[in-house]
Formats: structure tokens, sequence, C-alpha cells
């Protein structure tokens, strides 16, 4: 039997060249990679197809599918809107099954309608095994756990499945997607060229914060073994000449001796690695000084760190538990051990006023003067479903939520979720600050003087044209003067008729 997993393009798509630009390699689509490995080493044929690719279009979806038994979509929020085009299209032609997954469908199992047929919540890895058995013996659909499914007009939502032992599962099978297209990077900050892939060891995450959508895995966080995982990456290093490991994880750093473990085996293969951390675990008898000299020492070239903001209100309200202080120390830290922390910042956030934004501004300056090498990135709050702020929102009415996925592929709620879209009811207030702040903090620092000398040999115009910007941001960034954004209006115009960036 033939199984063909469809990785749908987002809102605001882009298609990726082969070789391209190394500094927009795509991650993998690790959510069918995940199942097209577990099915593969079932013995089933399986082909995994991502629309952000160049390479994909819809002809080429309809050519596989033709003697395909069972399709299916990983489909996060974001990207309904090409799963279901694509979805409509493979019916027209063809009488395949289709299935949903991923977070979209785990949030909304019940909103499943035409064209889609099943739809899976929680991890698909077995369900996914069960449904394909059942369709190929005709038996019901009853008792496959986690499986939503059409019956005579009806929706019928099984019992959930238990969470996965992450150890029982098969290791990512990379030969099933074009691994040029993903293996080619740099490393920030140096910006050297390398050959990167991005591999999970975890999934889940114990901590609550209030705008983010790891309540899918209920808080319940489950590991790899060291070994297992130290086997995975030294695969990849002999097999795909890999040299820098992206670690994925929610939270790579919950289990401690497990970190130990693998930066002690990570030394001898001499990569650089990154990952997620939180800045509340810098302290004694976690990441202290017997644990970063090691994790530095084993290739940790960065870790992101989320910050979120810098006013205490704002970090109790979206459910943080972390200090300022914290996050302080977390630069300190970092600076000492030669690790390159990338901060991330978060404005926009409901309820959140200038004063809070500003007090975020002034943290980002002072953990930039503690840790000088230290990236940053403000990002614009978007409300994913399923977390406690997005509840919020529909609750006091700035947000109605669809009731079907045609509803949600809808411009207008598509345009709601969008990160670079400040227009939005909970932001109305401050919506002309927070547009010219995303803008200033982000264009401020993204050019190193490393990045400028590659750009001035590769072209001198362009290179002076946006060192002239950043350092008109950074003038705004330390008079924190965000308005009159004259400049914004001419970067944008620039860089749409260069292409830059």
């Amino acid at each position: 039997m033939k199984i063909v997993f469809i990785y749908p393009n987002f809102y605001r798509a882009v298609k990726y060249k082969k070789k391209d630009n190394v500094r927009a390699t795509p991650l993998p689509p690790l959510g069918p990679l995940a199942l097209g490995s577990y099915l593969h080493a079932k013995g089933y044929d399986v082909k995994i197809i991502d629309m952000r690719l160049d390479c994909n279009d819809l002809d080429v979806v309809l050519e596989e599918v033709k003697d395909a038994s069972l399709v299916g979509f990983s489909v996060m929020t974001l990207q309904v809107k090409d799963a279901l085009k694509i979805s409509e299209a493979i019916k027209q032609k063809y009488d395949v099954p289709i299935v949903w997954g991923d977070s979209h469908p785990s949030l909304f199992p019940k909103q499943i309608g035409e064209p889609v047929d099943f739809a899976v919540y929680r991890e698909g890895e077995e369900t996914i095994l069960e449904l394909i058995e059942a369709l190929k013996h005709k038996t019901p659909f009853k008792d496959i756990k986690g499986l939503v499914y059409r019956n005579n007009g009806d929706i019928v939502m099984n019992p959930p499945r238990d969470y996965l032992d992450m150890d029982k599962l098969p290791a990512y099978n990379y030969d099933l997607i074009p691994m040029d297209y993903y293996v080619h990077g740099q490393v920030q900050y140096t910006f050297k060229e390398v050959r990167k892939v991005a591999i999970e060891t975890s999934r889940g995450c114990p901590h609550r914060c209030a705008f983010c959508i790891n309540v899918l895995q209920g808080r319940n966080w489950r590991m790899k073994s060291a070994e297992r995982v130290l086997n995975e990456i030294k695969n990849l290093v002999s097999k795909y000449g890999v040299n820098h490991i992206t670690i994925i994880d929610p939270n790579f750093f919950v289990n401690k001796e497990r970190v130990k473990k693998i930066c002690e085996g990570l030394i001898d293969l001499k990569i650089s690695w990154d990952a997620d951390c939180r800045a509340d675990y810098f302290k004694q008898g976690f990441l202290d000084d017997d644990l970063l000299p090691l994790i530095k020492k084993s290739g940790c070239h960065r870790l992101i760190i989320g910050v979120e903001s810098g006013s205490p209100i704002v970090l109790d309200m979206i459910k943080k538990d972390v200090s300022v202080e914290n996050l302080l120390n977390c630069a300190k830290q970092c600076n000492k051990y030669g690790i390159i922390p990338l901060m991330s910042f978060m404005i926009g956030i409901p309820n959140e006023t200038k004063k809070d934004i500003i007090m975020t501004l002034d943290l980002k300056k002072r953990m930039k003067k503690i840790c000088p090498r230290m990236e940053s990135g403000f990002a614009v709050f978007m409300p994913y479903p399923g977390g406690e702020l997005y509840d919020f929102i529909v609750k006091e009415g700035l947000f109605k939520e669809p009731g079907t996925i045609r509803e949600w592929a809808k411009e207008e709620n598509l345009k709601l979720m969008d990160s670079e879209n400040v227009n939005v009811p909970w932001n109305k207030k401050n919506e002309k600050y927070i547009l010219n702040v995303h803008y200033y903090a982000n264009l401020a620092y993204i050019m190193t003087r490393n990045q400028f000398f590659r750009m001035l040999r590769k072209n001198f115009i362009i290179a002076f044209g946006l060192l002239f910007f950043v350092l008109l941001a950074r003038i705004r960034w330390q008079l924190n003067f965000y308005y009159i954004a004259f400049d914004r209006y001419l970067y944008y115009k620039a860089k749409k008729i260069l292409r830059i960036l």
C-alpha cells in the first residue's frame, strides 16, 4: 500500500529553492517525517510532499496520489487554507480517503467535514497505522484510539490514545525527503555555512505558558534516551555529512542528567548545535558552573531563550514563571561561558500597556550590555489556538472562533493568526507604536560586522543601503523614539525594489 503525506504551505506562502539561500533553509516537515518513518519501518510505501518546496505543486500531488491508499495532511492553523484547497482537488479527481492530523485537527477534531474523511488527534504514529489496517481489511473504526471520523453525517470521536514511548519509535528516515533542500544553512552570528539538520529528542513541556500551544501535550514531557539520541546524531553525521544539529524540542533541558550524557557524547563528534532553553534553568544544581562548561565544550553554539517581556506584571499574566532577575542572570551566565543566547521578546500581548513595552525594551538593553554577543528577536503576539491567551481573546469577544475548516480558511481569520499583523482588536490602542517598535527593534541589530563584509563583497549598494537603515534604527533604539517612521516606509520601498533580506 502506498501512503502519501502532504505538508501544506502556510498563509503568506513562500517557495524554497534547492541550495538557493542558506539563510532561508526550511526545517524538514517533521510531522509527516515522524509518521512516514513509522509506516516505512512497518513495510509501507511512503511518499512525503512538502508544498513549501519549488519542486512541488498541485500537479505533482495529483500524480502521486492517483495510486495511493490513503492521503494524510499535517495541518497547523496557518496551513488550513492550503490543506483545504489540495484536499478538494484530490477529492474531485480520486476516491481516496483523506486524513488530517497535527495541531489544528487535534484542537478542533469535531470540525472535520468534506473533503476530509478522518482526523487524528494527539500523536499519530499508532493511530495512522491502525487506520490503514482498518481500511485494508474493511473493519470498523470504533476501536481506533485518537481517531475522529464521519459516519452517516455524524462526527464520531474515539477516546484519546496514551502518549507514546519515544524510545520505541523508529529513528526519522531522512531518505524520505529531498535532503538537499533542508541540509544547507548558516551558523548564526558567524554566518559560517554548515550542513545542518533538525532533530527531535523529546516531546512536550512541563511548563504552563499561557501563549503556548504545548497544551496539546498536556504538560507531559517525554524523551528519547541519551544513548538513542547520540546514535541518531552519529548516523546523521556519517550518512549526510551533517556538522550542525538544531534540536527542535520545545524544552531540551528538562532532564539534567540526560543533557550531561548527550553533551559528553557530542564532544568527539566535533559538531555544533543549538536548542531551546528556559532562563530560570540557569541556577545552582541545574545549568550551573559544573554543567555549562560541558555544554559549551560539546559544541553548543546558541541557546534560544524565551524572554517575552520585561514587565513583571506581563510575565505573571502570561504565566511565564520567570523573573527579571532570572533573565539577567541567564545573560550573565551565557556571556561567562561564551554561549550565544538568542533572546526572543514578545509585544502586542492582550492588556499590555505602552509602559510594559518600554520595560521590555529597557530589559533588552540591559541584557545586551551584560552579554554583547546576545542576539534578539521581537515577535508580535500570535494567538495560538489552545493557549490560555487565545481562550481569553475568544471569551472577551475579540475573536469569533470559526466553527468549520472552511471558516478557518477565510482570509479575515488567518490574518488574526499572522505574527506580522498588528492590526488586531487587542492592539487597537497601541497599534502604531507596536508596529514601529517591532520594525526598529528587529532591524537595529539585524546586521553583524561579519554579515556586512559578506554582503559588501556581493553587492556594494545593497550593503551600504542596509547599513544606512540599520544605523537609523539603532539611533531610534537608543533614544527610545519610535514615532514619525518615515525611514520605515522608505526601507520597505527599497526592500520591495531590491528584494533584499
